[in-house]
């Protein structure tokens, strides 16, 4: 079996725990902690903003940071930051105490996630490169379905605090030993080749020049869709679970339609990626286009 394929599954599990935990089940906690110290619902959901931001902020900077700092060193690191902060959370009572690690816990979790991940995958597979990268990201939809069920139990029988510490131990002993002894940057530390490559026609493959992307406008006009099209589904996923408490809907209720949201992204991502590879990428994305206005034009009747 190619490795690669284990570096795959590897990337849907980090995808579980990181994206499916940290931003997925994320909303699950506002309610319940603002309750209990008597915090604003605003004030409470600013720890939302900072995940964004964070998420932002080391985007823009990721390949700089990626020229100076190893992927697999920064994965290990970031690991234990990961597991450590989430414990954190759970002995936290003040406002700037769940803001700090809110983004040490993001933070953390960028190392760990989109962009690290979409670059390892792509260095390891030439074909099916969509569909390898779709079953990796379909972690953070099956993650975030499986502990938003999870996690809205395990508040409601232990308390939110004892729920973050469960959280974190998942994370150790899930994370740690993949980034440890797993992962691998790509294939020729292994003395392998990309799946797919040709011997002949191996080569180190360079993209467009980051300040003549700047010049373009179609780059400013992507980024623009993208900014958009991120607006419009991160906010239905983080309101959705304290909005069906708020008309009424029990915490358990609310909990698993957040967990089906996250089915549907699961699936979606593994659909997409299949697209990928079977037809254009103009195609996949306008089919997924459509279906998001289709849940949101649904949402709002």
């Amino acid at each position: 079996i190619f490795y690669g394929w284990l570096i795959v599954a590897m990337g849907f599990i980090l995808m579980s725990i990181g994206w499916g935990i940290v931003y997925n089940t994320a909303s699950l906690f506002l309610g319940p902690i603002s309750e209990d110290y008597g915090f604003t619902r605003t004030q409470i959901s600013y720890t939302m903003t900072l995940r964004a931001l964070t998420q932002t902020l080391m985007a823009l900077f990721a390949g700089k940071i990626y020229r100076k700092i190893p992927i697999e060193s920064s994965m290990k690191v970031m690991s234990l930051v990961l597991a450590g902060s989430y414990f954190l959370l759970s002995t936290s009572s003040q406002l700037w105490q769940f803001y700090l690690f809110t983004i040490t816990s993001s933070l953390a979790n960028f190392f760990l996630g989109l962009v690290p991940l979409s670059l390892v995958i792509s260095n390891w597979f030439v074909e099916k490169r969509g569909s390898a990268l779709g079953f990796a990201f379909m972690g953070s939809g099956f993650g975030g379905m499986i502990f938003s069920s999870l996690a809205g139990r395990w508040i409601v029988q232990y308390g939110w605090a004892r729920t973050y510490q469960i959280l974190a131990i998942i994370m150790l002993v899930c994370t740690v030993p993949i980034v440890f002894f797993f992962m691998k940057e790509n294939p020729q530390k292994l003395g392998l080749r990309p799946y797919g490559e040709k011997e002949e026609s191996f080569s180190v493959k360079k993209g467009i020049a980051f300040k003549e992307a700047l010049s373009m406008p179609y780059f400013w006009f992507l980024g623009l869709i993208s900014f958009s099209t991120a607006v419009c589904l991160h906010i239905v996923m983080i309101s959705v679970a304290p909005h069906l408490t708020e008309i009424g809907y029990d915490f358990t209720f609310a909990a698993n339609i957040l967990a089906l949201v996250m089915g549907g992204i699961a699936i979606g991502k593994l659909v997409l990626g299949y697209l990928f590879d079977r037809f254009s990428l103009r195609v996949a994305i306008s089919l997924a286009a459509f279906g998001t206005l289709v849940g949101l034009v649904g949402l709002y009747f």
